[in-house]
């Protein structure tokens, strides 16, 4: 190695070591990409799923509970009805929003018991939804005979 370097010009040492400079820095500049992407792809991960999952499941509750409020107030209160009809309207636009936001949960759930939770949840919902519309239902034909 010692014969090599004395034979080697000043201008060929420079040109190897900036060529083993820039290799070094070509290599870990790949390393770096292939990195990020992992790093985009977990965080991609989490975002599509706690955070949206989170979110919907609370949106949903939240509606759902709204929808009890206005049965509360269709049920407790004489109103007229104009408001009687916009309250049932806005129960109907309340249980389409929850059934949209349980649509999401359902899709983006991770893990097997999560799935199997969602669909518990989702069947709940779906009988829920059943009861109230029924309900809204009845209540319309109890309004139209008197």
């Amino acid at each position: 190695m010692t014969k090599l370097s004395f034979n080697l010009t000043i201008k060929h040492k420079l040109i190897l070591t900036i060529a083993i400079v820039l290799t070094a820095i070509i290599v870990m500049f790949f390393f770096q990409t292939s990195s990020n992407t992992k790093l985009g792809d977990i965080v991609e991960k989490m975002h599509k799923h706690p955070l949206t999952v989170t979110r919907n499941s609370t949106l949903a509750y939240a509606e759902s509970l709204q929808v009890g409020v206005y049965i509360r107030e269709l049920n407790t209160s004489q109103i007229s009805e104009k408001e009687q009809n916009e309250l049932m309207k806005a129960i109907r636009d309340n249980i389409a929003a929850t059934k949209q936001h349980q649509q999401v949960v359902n899709e983006r759930i991770l893990g097997e018991e999560g799935k199997q939770l969602a669909a518990k949840a989702s069947k709940s919902m779906n009988s829920w939804a059943l009861n109230v519309e029924t309900m809204l239902t009845e209540k319309r034909l109890t309004k139209e005979t008197f």
